[in-house]
């Protein structure tokens, strides 16, 4: 059976207080740096399809499935990796997922042309094992991260990997003409460069070990205690307990930023290519701006719940975005 306690040559050390240690951001610069790369793999794909339109006659309904294809593939690796991580650990889960990410995207570079079919079955498998491997990064980057920088590092680890969607930008305008779309997906397979690296530098999220010894010890206080015995000393919700109508808000209100923001990015450099005929390397560089904008945003609600509360900055940010899509 998995074991995520397997020996790592870097062992665990308990989270500091206030302190941030140079083995801590090892670490975040490695899982940020393969987020960068897992949104590459995400949103490269909306300059690929606006290429591959013309080279391979592809109708609108094609299109439209092969960049759907990885949005599907991302919904089931969100959940999937969630699950997988409380039972295994973020650490194995964050490996395989990047590794599935980076063979998927050499996979993708070797088809021949034509073949849409097999490029949205490799595109399910792309954005199953970036969004998989973008749900555990979070999670880790939280759970390393001291309590006293919680409000403002994983917002920043964001940020960095908001990079992947600017590179995306940035590479298509650059070299799609030069290296081709092949290229470009042969570019994605840089993760299993992260992969290699995080195996010797991440180790297992402290709380993660924490929650396991605590379920385990309440396993056999339930199996050796009488009858009588009350087992409601825990301090963990259970489950149940979580599934607030706070939690229930945030989970809607997630979900409408990243639809929204999918949309403007997958979907916005084909739409444009296809409906106002601009060449595709023009659109990327128009995207460039489009993406600079949403790593400025990042950055700066990275460091505004510092002062003036997440609340506050969840509110500007959700309806400042609202009233710009309008």
């Amino acid at each position: 059976m998995l074991d995520a306690r397997s020996p790592v040559p870097m062992p665990v050390e308990p989270l500091a207080p206030d302190t941030l240690s140079l083995r801590y951001w090892l670490m975040f610069f490695v899982i940020t740096g393969a987020g960068l790369f897992d949104l590459f793999d995400i949103f490269i794909v909306g300059f690929i399809i606006a290429k591959l339109g013309s080279e391979w006659t592809l109708s609108y309904g094609q299109a439209a499935i092969m960049l759907m294809a990885g949005g599907i593939g991302a919904i089931l690796g969100a959940l999937v990796s969630g699950i997988l991580a409380d039972r295994f650990g973020r650490r194995l889960v964050f490996l395989v997922t990047t590794a599935i990410t980076g063979l998927a995207s050499l996979a993708l570079a070797s088809l021949p042309s034509g073949a849409w079919i097999a490029f949205c079955l490799l595109r399910a498998v792309i954005g199953f094992g970036a969004a998989g491997a973008t749900t555990v990064q979070s999670a880790m980057i939280v759970e390393f991260t001291p309590l006293k920088w919680r409000g403002t590092l994983p917002g920043l680890a964001l940020s960095i990997g908001s990079f992947g969607i600017f590179g995306a930008s940035l590479l298509s305008a650059l070299l799609l003409n030069s290296i081709g779309w092949r290229g470009l997906a042969a570019i994605g397979s840089l993760p299993l460069l992260f992969c290699v690296i995080g195996y010797w530098t991440v180790p297992e999220s402290p709380l993660w070990i924490a929650g396991r010894h605590r379920a385990r010890s309440e396993r056999s206080e339930r199996a050796t205690a009488s009858s009588n015995v009350s087992l409601g000393s825990s301090d963990l919700p259970s489950p149940r307990e979580s599934l607030t109508g706070r939690f229930l808000l945030l989970f809607l209100a997630w979900l409408c930023v990243s639809t929204a923001m999918n949309g403007v990015y997958l979907w916005g450099p084909t739409v444009l290519a296809y409906v106002t005929m601009v060449p595709v390397h023009e659109a990327a560089a128009a995207f460039m701006i489009v993406s600079i904008a949403g790593i400025l945003g990042k950055f700066a609600f990275s460091f505004s719940p510092a002062l003036i509360g997440r609340r506050r900055s969840a509110q500007i940010a959700g309806f400042g975005g609202a009233a710009m899509l309008a």
